[in-house]
């Protein structure tokens, strides 16, 4: 897979230098980035999550002056089983058909905040960049279960006693490490002053995708509420997080 994204950037640079628009640009100093993601679970972390994960990433930062380098903070947002329901039932007394129903509500995320270097060689239309990061990931699982007792009646059909429910909410989180590597290109489609603006505002639409490796953590996987005849069960699973991320957005800069 390093090897994969390695030839990756080499491609996207080799692309974006032969198309490098020849008019430079000075980049305003400061930017900040909206991108929609789509993230994919690789390795041992996608054997535990085959469905897509998507979400959100919100950068904000600055250019090095001198240097063609951008520092910047990102916050971002993964979803991998947003109100996913599942129904139980399990018996309650084995010497009659009394039996109980268990609705689990479980909401998976995946937060992720990281430190980015970016570098950025060509300014122009067409900006490709190769970037760096590290931060962290935080899986958190909010899981919602209630319990109602039925009575299964032969000549009533079944009945619910009552408002006989009981709730709870568990919560499971892990924190991992996270870094990577990735590459993109900004395409300008906006350089000028908006309004009553003193200063250049740019605008750029952004293309690019991203591998995160990540370190091993326990967290609750699409199979993990399991159903037993003395309740339901949890079970996390323990992998590496590494996670493909391609990405499209917009870009400002100001």
């Amino acid at each position: 897979m390093a090897s994969k994204l390695w030839i990756l950037l080499v491609l996207m640079m080799t692309v974006g230098m032969s198309v490098a628009h020849a008019q430079e640009h000075k980049p305003p100093p400061m930017e900040a980035e909206l991108s929609l993601v789509w993230g994919w679970a690789r390795g041992s972390f996608g054997d535990n999550i085959e469905r897509p994960m998507p979400g959100v990433v919100l950068g904000f930062g600055g250019q090095v002056p001198q240097w063609p380098l951008v520092l910047s903070t990102e916050l971002g947002w993964l979803n991998y089983g947003f109100d996913d329901f599942v129904e139980l039932r399990l018996p309650v007394d084995a010497a009659t058909t009394n039996s109980s129903t268990v609705n689990v509500d479980a909401r998976n995320s995946i937060l992720m905040g990281h430190l980015v270097t970016k570098f950025v060689p060509l300014q122009g239309i067409f900006m490709p960049y190769i970037d760096g990061v590290v931060g962290v990931k935080y899986i958190t699982s909010k899981v919602d279960l209630e319990r109602s007792a039925l009575i299964d009646s032969a000549d009533d059909g079944l009945i619910i006693i009552g408002d006989n429910r009981v709730r709870s909410t568990n919560s499971y989180n892990a924190l991992a490490l996270s870094y990577g590597l990735g590459a993109g290109i900004n395409i300008r489609l906006f350089n000028g002053r908006l309004r009553m603006q003193e200063e250049d505002t740019a605008i750029y639409m952004h293309f690019g995708i991203r591998f995160l490796f990540g370190l091993e953590a326990d967290y609750l996987a699409e199979n993990s509420i399991i159903s037993t005849d003395e309740g339901v069960r949890f079970e996390q699973v323990s992998s590496d997080t590494d996670i493909l991320i391609p990405k499209f957005g917009i870009q400002f800069g100001f």
